[in-house]
């Protein structure tokens, strides 16, 4: 089974403005890490993050983020 997980952010110039920004790679992030926490092997639940993509360009708070 397969699914994806978007998430969304604020973007901003992370140099002259990072504190008007919201990552949305961070919050995939944070995401990922919660839901490994539900692996459990020895019960046969595997889970695996594959491919990630993110952000726009260089030097801008990503606005989107998906898995």
């Amino acid at each position: 089974m397969s699914s994806t997980l978007r998430v969304s952010g604020i973007p901003a110039h992370a140099g002259i403005e990072p504190e008007r920004g919201v990552s949305a790679i961070r919050e995939l992030a944070r995401q990922l890490i919660a839901i490994e926490a539900l692996q459990d092997v020895s019960c046969g639940t595997t889970l695996n993050a594959g491919i990630i993509r993110g952000g726009t360009r260089v030097n801008v708070i990503p606005p989107d983020a998906e898995r």
